[in-house]
């Protein structure tokens, strides 16, 4: 019996060394699932209201995340117990498909979790949390960032307020004149909110002057203040940005209108010939 229990207690004590804390082990890292597409993750994490927390997402071709639940979680040892389910957006998966997902899971070693019946196993991709954005396209992140995610207060049995949600750039205090020249304020907005535009360009619109433009053929002369609200509008309605894009000029144009780039919102297409009849509006003005 003295060696059966000696051999218990090694046992704890060896599985303690690898181990350690269990949800230690498992939070803020990707658990995706052994399976075929479509991808089955869970991300383990603690709020900033020291609550534990699962999201499990199904990953699908063209979307980052075609369904996404929340659990409450409570640790029993090495087994994780997920409550308190519930949905985080309005996805609908076809009947046909058929998702299982495991109210319990269990902590098998240091880089694999299973579900309690062994029908569902789960490997540690990245030693970090990667949660896909299912709730608002404004910020341009389809993954979501994470130390901001962990600050927004949330309690238990509740989902994500979507006004919680502020990832993207900061339109408040923009737009408060129609002054061309932008404000170091404007700018950096801009810079977040065209980031993908001005890479490709290699354009900083820091000390810029910007003739906006809209209309479906880009033909109307827009403004500035137009334009920011716009953005504001859209982003509280419908937490995404506005179709908009960025023509930088070249140095001709500069030197004659006096612009850097013109900022479309609104356009379907602007062409070389609508580009110069927008330019000629400028010195109408």
């Amino acid at each position: 019996m003295k060696r059966i229990n000696l051999i218990v207690l090694l046992s704890l004590i060896y599985n303690g060394m690898v181990f350690g804390n269990p949800w230690d082990s498992i939070k803020e890292k990707t658990w995706i699932a052994k399976k075929d597409f479509p991808t089955n993750q869970y991300v383990f994490y603690e709020t900033i209201n020291g609550l534990k927390k699962a999201i499990f997402q199904i990953n699908g071709s063209g979307r980052c995340a075609i369904l996404s639940l929340i659990y409450d979680v409570e640790m029993n040892g090495d087994t994780i117990i997920l409550k308190n389910e519930l949905k985080l957006d309005n996805s609908i998966l076809d009947k046909r498909e058929s998702i299982k997902t495991s109210k319990n899971l269990y902590i098998n070693n240091e880089s694999t979790i299973v579900s309690t019946d062994l029908s569902l196993e789960y490997n540690k991709a990245f030693n970090e949390a990667r949660i896909c954005n299912w709730l608002e396209t404004y910020s341009g992140y389809q993954i979501i960032p994470f130390e901001k995610f962990k600050s927004i207060p949330i309690e238990e049995n509740q989902i994500y307020d979507r006004s919680s949600f502020n990832f993207g750039a900061n339109p408040e205090n923009c737009g408060i004149d129609n002054n061309p020249l932008l404000t170091d304020i404007e700018a950096n907005f801009m810079n977040e909110y065209l980031r993908f535009a001005i890479q490709e360009k290699k354009f900083d619109f820091t000390e810029k002057k910007i003739v906006f433009a809209t209309g479906s053929g880009g033909s109307k002369l827009g403004s500035k203040t137009d334009y920011f609200d716009n953005v504001r509008e859209w982003k509280e309605k419908h937490y995404s940005k506005i179709a908009t894009s960025l023509i930088v000029l070249n140095d001709n144009d500069k030197l004659e209108y006096g612009y850097d780039a013109i900022v479309t919102y609104w356009v379907k297409v602007l062409t070389p010939r609508a580009t110069k009849k927008l330019l000629m509006q400028t010195k109408e003005k």
